[in-house]
């Protein structure tokens, strides 16, 4: 895009792709944080574990405890640095930057899946939600 090609549509754009990545940060918080509050095993891994991913797509979760709590991070292998890090204690002290929030966003299904096996009861406690899913209200 240049400047003279800038017109009515271009300003549309630069709106629907600001509420496209507020809804997508939207919904990585929702499911991050969803996640933590279903986990009961965290004091059990208290002892200095660290989870991590497989890097697929350049896109890298972990888990690890820091003061006291635990810290949900997901690295992307860009210059831009962390993609999303969450606080267990302090779940909205990160934004993602926007360079990374659809490359966060899409690697979701590796965080669930890897959250998934690191907490095996985690699959029981989330079966609730995903009937619900079905539910027409």
């Amino acid at each position: 895009m240049d400047i003279e090609s800038v017109n009515g549509e271009t300003i549309q754009k630069l709106l629907e792709g600001s509420r496209n990545i507020d809804r997508m940060r939207a919904e990585v918080n929702a499911v991050v944080r969803m996640v933590l509050g279903l986990i009961d095993e965290w004091d059990d891994k208290r002892d200095g574990a660290v989870g991590r991913s497989s890097g697929v797509e350049g896109v890298c979760w972990s888990y690890y405890p820091k003061e006291g709590t635990w810290v949900v991070d997901c690295s992307c292998s860009t210059n831009m640095g962390r993609g999303y890090i969450v606080n267990k204690r302090h779940p909205n002290d990160y934004t993602i930057p926007i360079g990374l929030v659809q490359r966060v966003h899409s690697s979701l299904p590796v965080f669930l899946k890897f959250m998934l096996g690191q907490f095996p009861d985690l699959l029981e406690k989330i079966k609730p939600l995903l009937e619900a899913a079905e539910v027409q209200l």
